[in-house]
């Protein structure tokens, strides 16, 4: 999302800074940045409309003493908006943000970051409602795209719940949408549960929720489709395996190693990275969103692109 400038900063970059002192008016940089509205002593004040050059975003709302400040609605030329309150430059009170992803989060914001109770809605259907803190859930429940309540947070830490008719397995016997396990042995499971040794395995689409596989060998290991929520993964060696389509939120890789892994499109929301290896991991449409710890991975080479960061937006520098 652009970051607002303030009427200082434009008027620096004006080639002549004459904007009305008061009333309304139109000043225009340079680089094609405009701003039309009102004015009080020579600042942003009032309702305007701001455009960024080439129209790549446009805030129109509210203004105090050269920045937004109040009601106003900034919108990206890629399909990124934000909707409600803000606080010099900052969104700041009840507000809506919607993500080019589909993503949307409705609820209270504090210095520009989620903070307080609100919905976040994934695409795919997949709903957190409850606290935020800092845009880290806090206290609330995650839903799935059925509406089934798949865990709980509390104080930061996600909880899987049994409540949604698991049997043992972690198979849901009812719930006829849910995917099969696909070319995955018992053998290989119980391998992996037994001895947290399964290298090279076939673990497509099985189901691993919130099991402690820590220090656990799955180098080169097929996971792809597979839900691993909440799993303890802390220290193992998923190097060059395949997680494509995976659904890891809220889990713990701190220290683990994701090397040469492919994650394309896997959902590492609120995942814990603290030390983790991701040296030329390929993260292509992955999302990690509330990711704890991401900026202390091991990250040269790895590939992003139209890859949801931690705080939300959108990196595509690997394109």
């Amino acid at each position: 999302m652009i970051k607002i400038i303030s009427a200082a900063a434009l008027c620096l970059l004006l080639v002549s800074c004459g904007p009305p002192q008061n009333g309304h008016g139109t000043i225009e940089l340079d680089d094609g940045t405009k701003y039309v509205g009102e004015f009080k002593d020579g600042q942003l004040h009032g309702q305007g409309t701001l455009t960024f050059p080439n129209e790549i975003a446009k805030h129109v709302g509210e203004f105090k003493d050269g920045e937004p400040h109040g009601q106003g609605t900034l919108t990206s030329a890629d399909g990124e908006k934000y909707v409600g309150e803000w606080k010099y430059a900052a969104f700041h009170g009840q507000g809506t943000r919607t993500w080019a992803s589909g993503d949307k989060y409705v609820g209270e914001w504090k210095g520009g970051k989620m903070h307080g109770q609100g919905t976040f809605t994934r695409a795919d259907g997949e709903k957190y409602v409850g606290e935020y803190k800092a845009d880290s859930p806090w206290e609330g429940t995650l839903y799935d795209e059925d509406g089934n309540v798949f865990a709980t947070v509390a104080q930061g830490e996600v909880r899987v719940t049994k409540s949604n008719g698991t049997d043992s397995t972690g198979t849901n016997p009812t719930n006829t949408k849910q995917e099969k396990v696909i070319s995955v042995t018992e053998e290989n499971l119980k391998k992996l549960l037994e001895t947290k040794e399964c290298p090279k395995c076939d673990l497509s689409a099985v189901n691993l929720t919130g099991e402690n596989l820590i220090k656990a060998n799955l180098n080169e290991a097929n996971l792809k489709k597979a839900t691993l929520l909440s799993a303890k993964l802390n220290l193992a060696n998923l190097s060059s395996a395949n997680l494509t389509n995976a659904n890891l939120a809220g889990a713990i890789l701190a220290g683990a190693s994701l090397s040469r892994a492919t994650l394309k499109n896997a959902n590492l929301d609120w995942v814990t990275f603290q030390g983790a290896n991701l040296t030329s991991t390929d993260l292509t449409g992955a999302t990690l969103k509330g990711a704890k710890n991401f900026k202390t991975a091991n990250m040269a080479g790895a590939i992003f692109c139209k890859t949801t960061m931690p705080d939300g937006l959108e990196n595509n520098s690997g394109c």
